[in-house]
């Protein structure tokens, strides 16, 4: 498999947060209005 000698560690937790502002972003543009009540809700 892929070999990374020194940034492992960095490489996976930028894949993770990319990952997480991907959901975010199909989360924001799929359900905006939930999102907003729900904000307003807490």
């Amino acid at each position: 498999g892929p070999y990374y000698p020194l940034n492992t560690v960095q490489c996976e937790v930028e894949l993770f947060h990319s990952r997480i502002l991907f959901c975010i972003q199909i989360f924001l543009s799929s359900r905006r209005i939930n999102t907003i009540v729900l904000l307003y809700q807490n």
